[in-house]
């Protein structure tokens, strides 16, 4: 376990607990800062600074500033801390007023197809006005809308000043075959990305037929907007963390499940049954199971109720495969890197790619990356 010399009262200095259900590979102070804020009394300024650089490349600076914010009494910080906590929050407020401003240049534009325009991630919180949206750092527009409007939606977004940015033909391909969305678009003034997307994952066995009530499920917000119902937000959460392979953001996702499941079970007391039920349809019990159970021992989610705990322990990733996942929720900077954090995440990567193509598709295709010298951990620029 990483520890720290802070000073604490009656414990060893610097130390930091983690549930026991979990490894002592995690990075001790970010995760005991986003799971008991209290803990931040005790940090001293290297414990601090260790703290704020893993945030910052996990993408989570905006939520902890807002947990801090939230003690009373207010902690004593030191004045650097204090400066990038409210520097992060100002830029999560920022995002906010930009999205909404995005959003109100799409609505006419999208408004004359006719089709229906899910929002989704972080353009969902905002336009639902969901605590999950508070501090969280994102940069794109998701919409999703039926395979069929495609092309129209592209069309508009492209006439509208929208364009790709620069892609191999055999890139842009991929993701029109193998993914559930076309390459990302981007504004060449202000400079937003939006990914236009006809399911909510790819997969290479066929989806049931239930995803496809999705969007005509949706919560209607100003036409043509809608967004997921709640326990379809939270799918969707949960299966963007845990089958796209790309764990660079996996802290930031996950705390969006926690915060969701939060704020949808003090709105609703079977919430958890409505998600258990609509998981199983939806063939994604797995994935939510592990979002409820990694949001649990590391961010202190409620276990709920015995039948959505009894949902968890049967579903959820074993062996392997999880200890990737633990890997995976380490923030990629120097102070909680760890010996097997590189092969979890490529072990990943690969994963992510088997879960949405045939072996022989994803052999050649691995191969023409290697060859080409794109096969990367990450996937972030590219597939």
């Amino acid at each position: 376990m990483l520890s720290e010399p802070v000073a604490a009262a009656g414990r060893p200095r610097g130390e930091v607990t983690l549930p026991e259900a979990l490894p002592e590979v995690l990075p001790d102070a970010l995760i005991a800062a986003l799971r008991d804020p209290e803990a931040t009394r005790r940090f001293d300024a290297r414990t601090w600074d260790r703290t704020l650089r893993q945030a910052r490349v996990a993408g989570v600076t905006g939520a902890l500033a807002l947990r801090i914010e939230a003690l009373h009494p207010a902690p004593a910080l030191p004045p650097a801390v204090r400066r990038a906590l409210v520097s992060a929050r100002t830029l999560g407020a920022k995002i906010e007023r930009d999205t909404r401003c995005e959003l109100a240049v799409l609505r006419p534009l999208l408004a004359g197809l006719g089709v229906p325009v899910v929002l989704l991630k972080g353009a969902a919180y905002v336009a639902r006005g969901l605590p999950a949206a508070r501090g969280r750092i994102f940069g794109d527009i998701d919409l999703l809308v039926p395979r069929d409007a495609l092309e129209p939606v592209e069309r508009v977004l492209l006439d509208a000043g929208w364009a790709y940015g620069p892609i191999a033909a055999y890139d842009a391909a991929y993701y029109r075959r193998w993914t559930h969305e076309l390459p990302p678009l981007e504004h060449p003034l202000r400079g937003t990305l939006i990914d236009v997307h006809h399911a909510i994952v790819q997969e290479r066995t066929p989806s049931p037929a239930a995803r496809s009530q999705m969007i005509g499920e949706a919560v209607p917000l100003d036409a043509p907007f809608a967004v997921l119902q709640p326990a379809d937000m939270v799918l969707h959460a949960a299966v963007h963390l845990f089958n796209d392979g790309e764990f660079d953001r996996a802290l930031r996702d996950l705390l969006d499940v926690d915060s969701l499941v939060r704020t949808f079970r003090a709105e609703d007391a079977g919430f958890d049954r409505a998600l258990a039920a609509r998981a199983s349809a939806m063939g994604l019990a797995g994935q939510v199971a592990d979002a409820l159970h990694f949001a649990r021992y590391l961010l202190g989610l409620d276990p709920g109720s015995d039948g959505i705990a009894g949902f968890v322990e049967q579903h959820r990733t074993r062996g392997l495969v999880e200890r990737c996942f633990v890997q995976g929720f380490r923030p990629d900077h120097e102070t909680a890197r760890s010996f097997g954090k590189t092969p979890a995440h490529r072990l990943l990567y690969l994963r992510g790619h088997y879960l949405r193509m045939p072996l022989l598709p994803l052999s050649l295709h691995l191969l023409r990356k290697a060859l080409t010298g794109g096969l990367h951990a990450k996937g972030a620029s590219g597939p």
